[in-house]
């Protein structure tokens, strides 16, 4: 699994509770480190050495932040009996350069995604109309000519990204509209609109073949530069190896920069979507090339869909770095503001919204980034053993006292368990532990306890027993238990509520 070092969540910001996350982050960035190096992947290598740089100062302030904390408490309760000194002063100095090392670490993120983001045409495909979705000829001839307008303010900008031909093809498209469309008779409209729609769906399939292409070319394969690097590296540094010898290396090599690269991307878009990127790439290239119309438009409609993803996720991305920059030049006022005259109010809150903006920093990283679209998932944001403990699927399936199994009431017209209505109104499906996640859609009744009065206790039969079946124990009454086959997810059997 690909999976880039991108630190904490939250920007790390003067406090006293960072001492309890240092010793995690210390591990977690030497790692990073060393399979940095290992990988030799220059962008963590540059992001874990910061990170170190930062823990060192992160370390300085937090321990001159307790000292503080104690000092205060001796004023007020004199348990210590020592003199007073202002720690606070002294832990803002560290803290100054702990903030700004975080504000290069996400400035350099932003930057890392602004770019990748300039590189794709994923803009220039979101404001292309799709004029068979617009009912009206006065409405598609309205929308046509707004998006005409910008197209042409941005025509060198255009020529310079995607080339001079495909812009002059729309160019000249735009004119021929414009010199016969107010002449023609309302029967031809229909017909232009036509012809200009096959033009903005050839002009999309250019934008999306060089976007996949890209993105196939910079992540998913060798570049021939990089294909004589390691050929030139094995035939220096391992000249004494065998002919099978030197292609076992020159494979794990290859294999080794192309998980480099993967995991680039991966700091851009998340590893959930590079791995979507990979699996689809080849069929929809495959599919743009066919002379097929209708298998080329469904492939331009998922390339528009993948890519549609790709630019949402580095968007997310980058409003998250900003947001952690934000936060940390908030706070290095605040205590640049400490060694001011000012009112001790104002540097304070300032750095309670520089905190406050590093908390909003780490409910964005872990609550939009880890799926697709702009919704916010509160119960990634968790810790693990609180999400573990209270949102994920029970571990133990042995027996119905020990969890409530999912409650399904089916309806005869649409469940599969039609033939199985004099059992029972309503069911349960016992799921073991390691296929929690899943269900099946091919039912096979193996064991199943008929309408009662009271629980009963089910042993599963020698057929069901090699496919997962268990013994429960504390059935309720009017409980069926099932074999499941063929995999889908639960959504689906929402219908069946």
């Amino acid at each position: 699994m690909i999976k880039p070092y991108d630190g904490p969540g939250y920007p790390n910001t003067p406090s006293i509770i960072n001492l309890f996350y240092i010793p995690g982050d210390l591990l977690k960035t030497v790692y990073a480190i060393v399979k940095a190096n290992f990988l030799h992947d220059k962008e963590a290598k540059f992001d874990a050495w910061l990170r170190l740089y930062g823990i060192l100062h992160n370390t300085i302030s937090s321990v001159c932040l307790t000292l503080d904390a104690v000092y205060q408490v001796d004023v007020f309760l004199h348990p210590l009996h020592v003199p007073y000194h202002n720690f606070s002063k002294i832990a803002a100095i560290p803290g100054i350069i702990l903030c700004g090392i975080e504000g290069v670490f996400e400035s350099v993120g932003a930057y890392r995604n602004w770019t990748f983001l300039n590189a794709m045409n994923g803009k220039i495909l979101e404001e292309i109309p799709d004029l068979r979705s617009i009912g009206t000829t006065a409405q598609k001839e309205k929308v046509f000519l707004s998006w005409a307008a910008k197209f042409e303010k941005q025509t060198v900008c255009l020529e310079e990204k995607i080339g001079k031909e495909p812009v002059a093809q729309i160019l000249q498209a735009l004119k021929n509209f414009r010199n016969g469309f107010a002449k023609m008779p309302e029967k031809e409209k229909a017909d232009c609109f036509a012809r200009l729609q096959q033009s903005l769906d050839q002009f999309k399939l250019r934008l999306v073949q060089e976007d996949l292409a890209y993105l196939k070319t910079k992540y998913f394969s060798l570049s021939p530069e990089k294909g004589k690097l390691i050929e030139n590296q094995i035939s220096k540094k391992h000249q004494k190896l065998s002919q099978e010898e030197a292609r076992a290396k020159k494979e794990k090599l290859v294999s080794k920069t192309l998980q480099t690269q993967q995991t680039s991307l991966a700091r851009r878009i998340r590893p959930f979507l590079v791995k979507e990127v990979e699996e689809k790439i080849d069929a929809i290239e495959k599919g743009l090339r066919s002379y097929n119309p209708k298998e080329r438009q469904s492939a331009l409609e998922k390339g528009q869909e993948l890519l549609k993803n790709v630019k949402v996720q580095t968007e997310k991305k980058i409003y998250v770095h900003i947001t952690g920059i934000v936060a940390v030049a908030l706070t290095i006022i605040g205590l640049v503001l400490l060694f001011t005259s000012c009112p001790y109010i104002i540097p304070f809150l300032l750095i309670f919204i520089g905190g406050a903006l590093a908390m909003a920093r780490y409910f964005m990283a872990y609550g939009l980034l880890d799926h697709k679209g702009w919704e916010m998932d509160y119960k990634n944001c968790l810790p693990n053993w609180i999400r573990k403990r209270f949102f994920d699927p029970p571990a133990d399936t042995k027996a119905h006292s020990s969890y409530d199994p999912l409650y399904y009431r089916y309806f005869p017209a649409i469940s599969p368990f039609a033939q199985t209505r004099s059992l029972s109104d309503h069911f349960f499906i016992i799921i073991p532990p390691e296929h929690s996640t899943l269900f099946r859609n091919t039912f096979n009744l193996k064991t199943a306890v008929g309408p009662c009065k009271h629980s009963q206790k089910v042993k599963a039969t020698p057929a069901a027993r090699d496919s997962w079946s268990k013994d429960c124990a504390f059935l309720p009454a009017s409980t069926a238990v099932f074999r499941f086959k063929s995999p889908f997810f639960p959504e689906n059997l929402r219908y069946c509520l």
